[in-house]
């Protein structure tokens, strides 16, 4: 039973060259593989409210990806007359809903999602947005490729 015991621990072990390697793979994904351009408001055609952020992502990685969702930055619209004043801040941050499917690797999709609510995402410039993605990495697809 001691011998079972030992032997168990040996191979559970975090110094085991096999964990080793399968913790180094796993860990092996680079998080900037992942590509987020075009990120823009969507407004509605009677309000200047942005309901909605469109923005295309390329996953240049080796894995799929899933539960993305965006972290965007963006500035106030330009006054529209001279006699308006202009907005209090200059640049303010929302978290977008998640998009849940699969991003496979070396694909390229527009996704629409929409922000948390924003006071000032009535007031956004809607061609000002620029967005990070925050995502989770099917770690399997890392692992097909370990011999």
């Amino acid at each position: 039973m001691a011998v079972l015991l030992i032997w168990v621990l040996a191979k559970c072990s975090p110094n085991n060259p096999k964990e080793v390697s399968k913790r180094a793979v796993l860990n092996s994904f680079d998080p900037s593989s992942i590509l987020v351009f075009d990120a823009r408001g969507v407004t509605p055609s009677y309000s200047t409210y942005v309901e909605a952020i469109s923005a295309t992502v390329r996953n240049t990685g080796k894995a799929r990806i899933y539960d993305l969702r965006l972290y965007c930055s963006f500035k106030p619209s330009p006054p529209r007359s001279p006699s308006v004043a202009e907005a209090s801040w200059d640049i303010d941050r929302v978290y977008t809903s998640y998009h849940y499917g699969y991003i496979n690797p070396g694909t390229t999709v527009t996704i629409h999602l929409i922000p948390e609510p924003n006071g000032y995402l009535n007031e956004a410039d809607p061609n000002s947005f620029k967005c990070e993605s925050r995502f989770e990495v099917e770690k399997s697809d890392l692992l097909k490729e370990q011999p």
